[in-house]
């Protein structure tokens, strides 16, 4: 048996198959992590950072496909959330450049 033949075929069968392969995929960036013989908590805290990028991902192809008008409104505010957070980002830079506060304590 061809292992991408049996998934194509169990993907067919059961379609909630592919989201057991996404599982999978999590799972493992864990197991890669765990081998870099780093801390469990940076490996879930890790985890939740690639799971919130996939949700980013997903929203944006399928704001980028069109076809889908169920994730305008979140694509929308993700992109005036991104726009705020950088606006306000660089003002705190700007501010701190010329103010000189904080003082590093390096």
């Amino acid at each position: 048996m061809n292992p991408s033949t049996l998934l194509k075929d169990a993907i067919k069968a059961v379609p909630a198959v592919r989201y057991a392969l996404g599982v999978a995929g999590v799972a493992s960036v864990v197991a890669i992590v765990l081998g870099f013989r780093l801390k469990p908590e940076i490996a879930v805290f890790g985890t939740l950072i690639v799971i919130g990028l996939m949700f980013v991902l997903v929203v944006f192809a399928d704001f980028a496909n069109g076809q889908n008008s169920a994730v305008l409104w979140p694509a929308k505010i993700f992109v005036w959330f991104c726009t705020i957070a950088l606006i306000a980002i660089t003002t705190l830079f700007i501010t701190s450049y010329f103010w000189q506060s904080p003082l590093s304590s390096l």
